[in-house]
C-alpha cells in the first residue's frame, strides 16, 4: 500500500476525534462550584394582623335572579346623525329590513315617540351592534339580542326554545344584549307572569354603565304549578315596556 493514503487517513482520523471529542465536565464542574451562593435575605418582622370586619349578609335574591356576565368594551366615539320621524303604518310583528343602517329611521318601531327615536340615532355605532329587536326606551336603550333558552354559556343563550319541560329543564334564560347611553347605569325589571296562574314574579336586571351589555334573567322552573303559558315582560325604570316573549312550560 502507499504510504500517501495512509497518512492521508491518518490525518482524518485525527481530525474527526479533535472536532467531536466532548467537553471536559469536570471543568464545568469547577466552574459551578466557583459560583458564590446567593446570599440569604433577614426574615421580615412579621405585621401586626388587622382586625377581622365581620362581613355583612347579602339581601335576599328576587324569585327570578338575574346574572350579570362581564360587560363589554365601551365603543368610541361616533358621529351623530340628526334626528329624524320614525315611518309609521307598519303590523305589530313588524321586524327591520336586512342590511338596513342600525342608526337610521328604517330600523325604528313605528308608533316609537319621537324623542326616543332621537335618542337612539344619537348613539355610538360600536363594532358589534345591530339593529334593534325591541321597542327603543327615552334614553335611546333598546336590545340588538333577544334569546330564549335552556342554557347560558359565555354570557348567551344556548339551545333556544320556546318550550321547557320540567322533567328536563331547571330554568327558563332570557339572554340580552343591552345598548345604551354609556356611563349611566340603569335597572331593568322583568315580569314572569303565568297564563291564569295568580299574581306574578320579578327580577331585577342592572345594566352597567357600558355602552352595550350582555346579562340574563331567568326563571327556575319547578315540577309542581309550573306547567302551563308564561310571559316575560321586561320595563325600563319609567315604565316603558322594551319587550315580551312567551314560552310554553310542560
Amino acid at each position: 500500500m502507499s504510504r500517501i493514503p495512509i497518512v492521508l487517513v491518518s490525518c482524518l482520523l485525527l481530525s474527526t476525534l479533535a472536532c467531536g471529542a466532548p467537553a471536559d465536565p469536570g471543568a464545568n464542574e469547577q466552574v459551578a462550584n466557583k459560583t458564590p451562593a446567593p446570599a440569604t435575605a433577614a426574615e421580615p418582622k412579621p405585621a401586626e394582623p388587622a382586625p377581622v370586619t365581620p362581613a355583612r349578609s347579602a339581601e335576599p335574591a328576587a324569585v327570578a335572579p338575574a346574572e350579570e356576565p362581564p360587560t363589554e368594551e365601551p365603543p368610541a366615539e361616533a358621529n351623530v346623525e340628526a334626528p329624524s320621524e320614525p315611518a309609521s303604518g307598519s303590523p305589530t310583528d313588524w321586524k327591520p329590513p336586512p342590511g338596513a343602517d342600525i342608526r337610521s329611521d328604517a330600523v325604528i318601531a313605528p308608533g316609537t315617540p319621537p324623542e326616543n327615536a332621537a335618542a337612539f340615532k344619537s348613539l355610538p355605532n360600536a363594532k358589534g351592534d345591530g339593529p334593534p329587536v325591541s321597542a327603543i326606551g327615552a334614553n335611546g336603550i333598546h336590545f340588538d339580542s333577544l334569546v330564549v333558552g335552556r342554557g347560558f354559556e359565555k354570557s348567551r343563550c344556548v339551545e333556544p326554545t320556546d318550550t321547557f319541560d320540567v322533567e328536563i329543564d331547571d330554568r327558563a334564560n332570557i339572554c340580552l344584549r343591552i345598548v345604551h347611553p354609556a356611563g349611566a347605569e340603569e335597572t331593568l325589571t322583568v315580569t314572569w307572569a303565568k297564563t291564569g296562574g295568580h299574581g306574578s314574579r320579578t327580577s331585577k336586571v342592572t345594566v352597567k354603565d357600558a355602552h352595550a351589555y350582555l346579562t340574563r334573567s331567568y326563571l327556575p322552573l319547578k315540577k309542581t304549578g309550573y306547567q302551563g303559558e308564561w310571559t316575560a315582560t321586561i320595563t325600563t325604570e319609567d315604565g316603558t315596556e322594551l319587550a315580551s316573549v312567551s314560552f310554553t312550560v310542560k
